[in-house]
C-alpha cells in the first residue's frame, strides 16, 4: 500500500469518527427535549385539578318549546289561509298556513292523517323543524333553545330524548347521549375555561366519571384494572396514560 492510499484510507477514517460523534450529540439533544416537554406537559396536567369541575360548567339546557298544534291530526289543525296538498285520492297530506298561534306553519304528512314533518315557530319566536316517526312519535328536533341558542335533538320510539347536539352554559359546544330512560349516559362539553371535557354517569343520572376528576373513580369498585383512564394498567389514572394513549 503506498503512501497516497494510506492517507485516503487515513482521511475516510476520520470522517466516519467525526460522523459518530455528531450522531450521539443529536441523540442526546433530541432525550434533553422529550424531558422537558414531558416536563411541560406534566405541569399543564396537574394544573387542571385547579379548574371547575365538571357539574359547575355544562349542564343540559332544556329542548325547546313545542306547539301542541303540530301532534294533532292534520285534518284538526287551523288552516287560515292555507295552501293544501292532496294525493290521487284526495287525502290531505300536508300544507302551508297559519297555526293556532298566527305563526307560518308547513306540515307534510301521511295518508294516516298524521304528521310526519313540520317546520314551525315555537313560543319563543324560533324557527323550529320537527320529524314524526310512522306512530306520530317525535324522533328529531332542530331548533333554538329557551336561551336562543341552536339545538338538535333525536328522540327514541318513546318519545325520550337519545342524543343532543346543543350549546353549554358557558356558551361551548356540547354532545350528550342518553340511555333509553333518558336518565344516563354521557357527554362531551367545553368548560368556562375553554377546555374540552368529556363525562359519564349511570343509569340513575349520576355522574361517575369526569375527564377532571378522573384518580378518584373507578370503573369497578375496588377493582384497580376497571380505573377508567388507566391505560397502562399501572393501578391508577395520571399523565403516564396520556403518554401511552399519544
Amino acid at each position: 500500500m503506498d503512501r497516497e492510499t494510506r492517507r485516503a484510507l487515513d482521511d475516510i477514517r476520520s470522517e466516519i469518527a467525526t460522523l459518530r460523534r455528531a450522531n450521539r450529540r443529536v441523540k442526546r439533544s433530541a432525550g434533553l427535549l422529550c424531558a422537558i416537554l414531558v416536563g411541560v406537559l406534566s405541569i399543564a396536567a396537574s394544573s387542571i385539578s385547579t379548574r371547575m369541575t365538571w357539574s359547575t360548567f355544562l349542564s343540559r339546557k332544556a329542548k325547546p318549546h313545542k306547539k301542541q298544534v303540530v301532534t294533532q291530526p292534520l285534518s284538526e289543525v287551523i288552516q287560515a289561509a292555507a295552501i293544501q296538498t292532496l294525493n290521487n285520492d284526495g287525502q290531505q297530506v300536508g300544507f302551508i298556513g297559519t297555526d293556532t298561534a298566527g305563526d307560518g306553519l308547513i306540515v307534510l304528512g301521511d295518508v294516516t292523517d298524521l304528521p310526519q314533518t313540520v317546520v314551525s315557530v315555537d313560543t319563543d319566536r324560533a324557527g323550529q323543524f320537527t320529524a314524526f316517526n310512522g306512530e306520530g312519535t317525535e324522533t328529531t328536533i332542530m331548533g333554538v333553545d329557551s336561551f336562543g341558542d341552536g339545538f338538535i335533538g333525536v328522540g327514541n320510539t318513546a318519545g325520550g330524548l337519545a342524543a343532543t347536539i346543543g350549546v353549554g352554559t358557558s356558551a361551548g359546544g356540547f354532545l350528550g347521549v342518553a340511555n333509553s330512560e333518558g336518565t344516563g349516559g354521557a357527554r362531551m362539553g367545553v368548560d368556562t375555561t375553554n377546555v374540552g371535557h368529556p363525562a359519564i354517569s349511570n343509569e340513575s343520572g349520576i355522574a361517575i366519571w369526569a375527564s377532571d376528576d378522573v384518580p378518584t373513580v373507578s370503573a369497578s369498585p375496588g377493582d384497580p384494572s376497571g380505573l377508567l383512564g388507566d391505560l397502562d394498567n399501572d393501578g391508577d389514572a395520571d399523565f403516564s396514560d396520556f403518554l401511552v394513549f399519544a
